[in-house]
């Protein structure tokens, strides 16, 4: 298509050119000659391509939707193409780092290759992707995991598939126990879409989290540098007055993430340069007031100007640094308290 449009584009410049006079006229035949030269150039390779493939023969068939293929058939060409899309999840699978959508493309890829496995009883080609899925759901299970020793959960998939210690587990029993029998084959379908659907809704809502990471991470300079754990979640920001040891007030943006609590300033950039991270996993809080209190830490409370600030206050305890701030309104404080205890029980207990 591409080399008749250029041979109609080559046909009427010289019929154009030629209303505009003589000397455009020869202008019109040269470029109608190098013209002519490209496309000639560019069939060449082609043509002999199409002649080396005419001695072989056609090699697909097409069904039409009145006509019904034999199983058969489907079974020789699943059984021939199979290995690709195994090796399209694999090099998805070993990606350090994934997109959402590229994971879900391969997540869908899979309930379709493990349903047709298992319809056409091919055990050999079933096993084969059903592991895939066990790696799926074991690195996205360490994925939403603050534990350090999960850090790296690619890796460790790859030795937890070859140990086959997905095998144990209750989803990979009840699959095959519907699988091994043909009377209970769509039953096993169904289960392999049960799990697909399972995974694809924490796919999406990861997607989410990550958006709402990201976002974050522009108004922070340096931000990438909080993104190389995996596992980290965005919670919430906002301001915060810290109490200074000399009794000044500063007003930080406070950024709590699922494993440690980050505030910053603002700088002339108008970007947010960190003044400090505090680890979640020995934090904790204490509010005299009465709107919550975390940790047995009691100290002396700064300090106020008035009884209203006072309430407004609550103490952040950490081995590094310990410090008031002081909330915006009492909702704004209850919010804060209740957000990083709940992100300190939970890091604690994983």
């Amino acid at each position: 298509e591409i080399a008749l449009h250029t041979l109609l584009s080559a046909a009427q410049q010289p019929q154009q050119e030629q209303r505009r006079g003589g000397r455009n006229n020869d202008q019109g035949n040269q470029h109608n000659v190098h013209t002519s030269k490209s496309v000639t150039k560019g069939v060449k390779p082609a043509q002999e391509l199409l002649r080396g493939m005419a001695v072989h023969e056609y090699p697909f068939w097409v069904c039409r939707d009145e006509s019904e293929m034999p199983l058969e058939y489907v079974k020789i060409a699943f059984r021939a193409t199979w290995h690709h899309f195994h090796s399209i999840v694999n090099t998805v699978l070993d990606s350090p780092q994934t997109d959402p959508p590229i994971r879900l493309a391969c997540l869908i890829l899979l309930r379709y290759t493990i349903g047709c496995s298992i319809f056409l009883d091919m055990s050999v080609e079933r096993e084969a992707f059903v592991s895939q899925l066990a790696r799926l759901k074991y690195i996205m299970k360490r994925e939403r995991s603050n534990h350090r020793q999960y850090n790296n959960p690619v890796q460790t998939s790859k030795k937890y598939v070859m140990e086959g210690r997905y095998k144990t587990e209750e989803w990979y029993i009840t699959l095959e126990g519907f699988a091994s029998s043909r009377e209970t084959t769509m039953r096993a379908i169904e289960e392999v879409y049960r799990h697909v659907k399972t995974l694809r809704m924490a796919i999406q809502a990861h997607s989410r989290t990550t958006k709402s990471m990201n976002r974050v991470l522009r108004k922070i300079r340096n931000g990438d540098m909080l993104s190389q754990n995996a596992s980290r979640a965005f919670i919430c920001e906002g301001d915060l007055v810290k109490r200074c040891r000399g009794g000044r007030d500063v007003t930080y943006r406070f950024f709590l993430f699922s494993d440690q609590l980050v505030y910053a300033h603002r700088s002339t950039q108008r970007d947010f340069k960190v003044h400090a991270e505090l680890p979640l996993d020995v934090m904790s809080l204490n509010d005299p007031y009465g709107t919550n209190t975390t940790g047995s830490n009691n100290r002396t409370t700064p300090n106020a100007n008035s009884n209203n600030m006072a309430s407004l206050m609550f103490q952040i305890n950490h081995p590094r640094k310990s410090f008031w701030v002081v909330a915006p309104d009492m909702d704004a404080k209850a919010r804060w308290i209740k957000d990083i205890s709940a992100a300190v029980a939970k890091f604690t207990r994983t």
